[in-house]
């Protein structure tokens, strides 16, 4: 069995990722494979995987702000280790970095490698506005260019992703799929459901892809007031008049165990409904997993590359609060427990990964 690294630089690591990491070092011991996951970011480690990178030279911040010290000391770092250990691994999966200027020269240094995919680059970039994104945006091109001669293959977490990189580079062929997924369900499921159908939608921030928008404006023309929206997040911008509707609670962040007990009560999980700002059309969001996982149908706008249209839990659809209503309450037929158990037939990491193990360490894939 190959010794493979999963490798990856961020700024921070949210529990979303972390939780991602974790079950794949998991899936990986039950499988057998020889997997080992390094991250580098600012976050203070609290797993094995994660590494902060060491303090900068205190002359820099006389000539870089404290930003861009940042934004090179985490890189340098982190890529000087990655080709210093590079000979202790068969196989190496970088997460790409998103017009990173300083990942090019890495590709010089490290031999091949697979590289994950989690958006379509251009399009992501140019969803933003602003010089930085146009600086960004040239770093890309460049950067992918650079990439595409050096990657071993491509791992794109949904269909479309991985057939984005294909059109892109042109001549890479190897190609796999590693949606997100969840583990066989380790927590303490419970279902307080009752009483009028009540909805969640979960947000770190107020970026356009969540989608927002539409869910206000839809709520805000329906005269009906047989059910509650939960949204979970720091939304400062919500509008003042959904603030003070008693439909509509903006609880703001909450501490893991008090999101446990709101999501005990919740009948449907809802959003994202803006991808589509970035081109994307198929998606796998680490909300729609933790929905799953605690027993949560879920409604979205895009294709999910782990279900079909069969499967009753998923409600692809633009964001209707009638027919939101009525999916949540069609789904207390089934207990929580029994909606977790379907959707990990699809989701689960063990499957997934032993997918990604096959591909990586079939005979042409091995360097």
């Amino acid at each position: 069995m190959p010794n493979i690294l999963h490798f990856g630089a961020l700024k921070s690591i949210n529990l979303g990722v972390k939780n991602q990491l974790d079950f794949e070092i998991l899936a990986a011991q039950k499988s057998g494979a020889n997997h080992a996951v390094v991250y580098f970011s600012h976050t203070r480690p609290d797993r094995k995987y994660m590494m902060q990178p060491s303090k900068p030279p205190l002359w820099l911040k006389f000539i870089l702000s404290k930003k861009l010290i940042n934004y090179f000391n985490l890189r340098i770092k982190a890529y000087s280790w990655l080709i210093k250990n590079q000979n202790n691994f068969d196989v190496i999966m970088i997460r790409y970095p998103l017009g990173d200027i300083v990942f090019p020269f890495l590709c010089l240094f490290v031999a091949p490698f697979y590289t994950i995919h989690h958006t379509k680059e251009i399009p992501e970039i140019n969803s933003k506005q602003g010089l930085i994104f146009r600086i960004q945006l040239v770093i890309e091109r460049f950067q992918f260019q650079l990439v595409k001669n050096r990657a071993r293959g491509f791992i794109g977490v949904t269909n479309e992703i991985a057939e984005y990189q294909l059109q892109r580079s042109r001549s890479v062929k190897n190609v796999a799929i590693y949606p997100n997924g969840t583990l066989s369900n380790q927590i303490d499921i419970k279902d307080y459901r009752n009483g009028h159908a009540k909805l969640c939608c979960i947000c770190n921030d107020e970026a356009p892809w969540h989608g927002l928008q539409e869910i206000y404006e839809e709520v805000d023309k329906i005269d009906r007031h047989d059910f509650k929206i939960y949204f979970v997040g720091n939304l400062p911008s919500a509008p003042k008049k959904l603030q003070l509707d008693p439909r509509i609670n903006f609880t703001g962040y909450l501490e893991q165990q008090e999101l446990e007990d709101l999501l005990a009560k919740i009948d449907l999980c809802i959003g994202p409904f803006g991808l589509s700002m970035k081109d994307l059309h198929e998606a796998c969001p680490l909300k729609t997993r933790e929905s799953f996982k605690h027993g949560i149908p879920v409604m979205a706008d895009y294709r999910d590359p782990c279900f079909d249209k069969s499967f009753p839990h998923f409600f692809q659809s633009k964001f209707y609060l009638d027919a939101a209503i009525e999916f949540a309450i069609k789904n207390r037929e089934y207990r929580k427990k029994e909606i977790a158990e379907a959707s990990e037939k699809h989701i689960s990491k063990d499957i997934l990964y032993s997918r990604l193990l096959r591909f990586i360490t079939s005979n042409d894939n091995l360097r």
